[in-house]
């Protein structure tokens, strides 16, 4: 795997959420959960979205923003969301 053999995947120890989008032609789920496994260290969280790779980004939606704000643990009020 690219990114395994280049970098030191299981040293981070960071938090690190690994988003996927289903509709995602360039970043496949696989190498997504490749990548989630190896990050052994780290507090994580993979969660899939019904999104292609620039979804995340441009999307219309972000339907990921509040997973994110709960992984983070930052506490917010939702109307601030909107």
């Amino acid at each position: 795997h690219i990114l395994s053999s280049r970098y030191k995947l299981e040293e981070p120890s960071k938090n690190m959420i690994t988003l996927a989008g289903t509709e995602d032609l360039i970043a496949g789920l696989d190498d997504v959960r490749k990548l989630h496994k190896d990050l052994k260290r780290a507090k994580k969280m993979i969660k899939h979205y019904p999104l292609g790779h620039f979804g995340f980004t441009f999307g219309e939606k972000l339907p990921y923003i509040e997973d994110f704000i709960e992984f983070l643990d930052i506490k917010t009020k939702k109307k601030h969301l909107i």
